[in-house]
């Protein structure tokens, strides 16, 4: 567990016995931070990331503006600072002429599919899979469609797309309107999916697209300072601004996002802890894996020191072990028991880091 999230947890904790931040934030926070101590990370280098950025039909006018400057900085953003390999990023846009050296092909639904067989071929298992859609989407009723230059993508066959990548981690972004209509049908238990609104029927322009690409480099986003943002950070953030955009203009919101993450096909406006809701988006970032720490590096350990680490080791098996039995336990009992697990581990990791600071 790195020390930052470590200190953060830890404080976390402190301000929930003193009353001076919500449950609800907290959970956000434990969620947050408790994602480094399970077994979906990507810190492990065997690893691969593949993304695929999708620029939808706009309709021309300053919605081609709006949506090629959001789907630009989302690919330079992975490009550059979230150091992800040229070849691993797919980028579709309304007009590839825009920046030809960028954009990877047209968003229409038979360059799509030829990415999607290229990926098929290439992607393994645990690898990790983001498909970002940004632009316009409607609901009929009955299926979600988002909108490409020439036929539509529909949610069924985008739920067909996904269905073809059964051992891989799949992080599905739907900024448009009614993407929110997509949950019960794509949710999975390994996958993290992000919605602009909370059902097909929010059919109004969203804003969630200019403030998701902010959440990728902006350290304000970076609540646990662990200079990764994880898709549950970058949900909150954009969650947050999103609502003081409304508010700001004095207008009623017409969009209301939605995170699903534990497959029960529903969707939560904010993580909870008590339901797993935001656990695995708190394990995933969209950054380059930090490279492990080898603690040969380190040297000779004193033993006070060596038996810090088997407690921290020894917790982390507890919690593992606690989160297997969360179905038999009541909702109370559980939440009680993982706070006190991942407040002692703070705890341990903080001693740790002491001894090692001397």
């Amino acid at each position: 567990m790195k020390t930052l999230e470590i200190n953060a947890l830890s404080q976390c904790a402190r301000w929930r016995a003193r009353k001076r931040i919500p449950v609800v934030r907290l959970s956000i926070l434990l969620l947050s931070l408790a994602g480094v101590c399970s077994g979906w990370s990507l810190a492990e280098p065997r690893s691969s990331r593949y993304a695929v950025v999708v620029s939808g039909a706009s309709g021309g006018g300053e919605y081609a503006d709006r949506f090629w400057e959001w789907s630009s900085k989302v690919a330079t953003t992975l490009q550059g600072p979230l150091r992800w390999p040229r070849e691993n990023l797919f980028f579709l846009a309304e007009d590839p002429k825009r920046d030809p050296s960028l954009a990877t092909g047209r968003a229409v639904k038979s360059d799509l599919m030829q990415v999607v067989g290229e990926l098929e071929s290439r992607v393994r298992p645990d690898d990790l899979l983001f498909l970002l859609l940004l632009g316009h989407g409607n609901f009929d009723g009955s299926d979600y469609r988002y909108n490409l230059t020439g036929p539509d993508l529909t949610g069924a066959e985008l739920s067909s797309i996904l269905d073809r990548f059964p051992e891989q981690r799949i992080v599905l972004v739907c900024t448009t309107p009614a993407s929110g209509a997509l949950i019960p049908r794509l949710s999975r238990g390994n996958r993290v999916i992000l919605t602009a609104t909370k059902n097909g029927h929010e059919g109004n322009e969203t804003v969630f697209a200019r403030f998701f690409v902010e959440s990728l480099h902006n350290p304000e986003a970076d609540t646990d300072k662990s200079a990764q943002v994880s898709l549950l950070e970058a949900y909150s953030f954009t969650h947050r601004k999103v609502k003081e955009w409304y508010a700001a203009k004095n207008r009623l919101a017409t969009e209301h996002a939605r995170l699903d993450d534990n497959g029960d096909g529903v969707g939560s406006t904010l993580p909870d802890l008590g339901s797993g809701e935001g656990s695995l988006a708190g394990q995933v970032t969209l950054a380059k894996p930090m490279e492990p720490v080898s603690a040969a590096a380190s040297g000779p350990a004193p033993a006070e020191l060596e038996a810090l680490r088997t407690k921290k080791v020894e917790l982390e098996s507890s919690l593992r072990e606690l989160r297997t039995r969360k179905a038999a336990l009541p909702s109370a009992q559980y939440q009680e028991q993982l706070e006190a697990l991942l407040v002692e581990l703070a705890r341990t990791a903080r001693a740790i880091r002491e001894q090692t600071e001397r």
